[in-house]
């Protein structure tokens, strides 16, 4: 189920068991990666991406407001536990195809 894929890379992402991240990651890319109402896994997100981005890499994150409350835990966390401030990029720089309502690219 995906409830049980969810709970086994949630447990993976806290674990010892994953490599190290290379030396360095520029760049992380992330898109629709929390959509749960209560925010089951934004710990092991914001974890993973502390950890990748340890050696100065930048985050470009697409998420889709589903969930007032998941929204705010989103960058709360991310500021809180992955270490990194999410800035909004205007809707004015999205490409007009795909601008959404509903998309924030940070």
């Amino acid at each position: 189920s995906a409830e049980a894929e969810a709970a086994a890379v949630g447990s993976a992402v806290g674990s010892a068991r994953l490599p190290a991240p290379p030396a360095q990651v520029g760049l992380l890319l992330a898109a629709d990666v929390a959509y749960q109402r209560e925010g089951r896994g934004l710990s092991a997100l914001c974890s993973t991406v502390r950890r990748l981005a340890a050696g100065g890499g930048a985050l470009l994150l697409a998420h889709k407001c589903r969930h007032p409350e998941l929204d705010a835990a989103l960058l709360q966390q991310m500021r809180d536990e992955g270490g990194m401030a999410l800035e909004e990029v205007p809707r004015s720089h999205h490409h007009p195809d795909f601008r959404s309502l509903s998309i924030r690219l940070y």
